[in-house]
């Protein structure tokens, strides 16, 4: 198996984590694209519990998309975290919307345009919704819960997953917000039953058994 390249861990989204993330000029054209990177590396996020698949993931009007969105409900942490990097995007977007919007922008003007990866829902309640690839280049990688490589199961929804997720920049249009895509997944039983997978480290293996004991 190839070797990862080097990346910049949120682990949890704080201040201090984000702390020399930056967004790089947009694309041109009519919908505009912008990596965000730490010193040219990806940034991914490391959420610290495993979440439930809330619908199957479907790609934009086709039935056997590669690129899907994938929906999970997140917890109170990860709410907390997602709130957190929605205020950095913010505060970054608005002290640099010369460069990245095209135009001087308050941060009341920032707030209107974007759009959270985070939605809220009175029926639904709280979802997070990433990106990701079922094949092709950049597909997912999948993980058994004996962190062995595995094949994408043949349903996702109702199931609880351990996500690794690329921080991979943000879109510019007549709205922006952050793209977020899913690199890897975890198949697990239970969020409280969560172990180490491959690229999430033996640090979280050890804050989370420490947290179920």
């Amino acid at each position: 198996m190839a070797a990862r390249r080097q990346r910049h861990t949120l682990k949890p989204i704080s201040p201090e984590s984000l702390e020399g993330v930056e967004i790089a000029n947009p694309s041109a054209g009519k919908i505009k694209t912008a990596t965000v990177h730490h010193s040219c590396h990806p940034v991914v996020w490391l959420p610290a519990h495993a979440m439930e698949v809330i619908w199957e993931p479907k790609g934009y009007n086709e039935e056997d998309a590669s690129r899907v969105s994938l929906v999970m409900r997140p917890g109170a942490g990860e709410v907390a975290e997602l709130d957190a990097l929605d205020s950095w995007f913010v505060a970054y977007l608005t002290k640099n919307s010369d460069r990245l919007l095209g135009a001087a922008h308050t941060e009341e003007q920032v707030k209107q345009k974007y759009q959270s990866c985070l939605k809220r829902s009175e029926r639904y309640g709280e979802q997070v919704r990433a990106k990701m690839n079922l094949r092709g280049f950049g597909k997912a990688s999948f993980w058994d819960c004996d962190n062995k490589p595995t094949e994408a199961p043949e349903e996702f929804r109702g199931s609880t997953v351990q996500v690794q997720i690329h921080v991979k920049g943000i879109y510019i249009g007549k709205e922006v917000g952050p793209i977020l895509e899913v690199t890897d997944v975890k198949m697990v039983d239970g969020a409280e039953k969560v172990e180490v997978a491959c690229p999430f480290g033996e640090e979280w293996f050890a804050s989370e058994m420490a947290r179920v004991m």
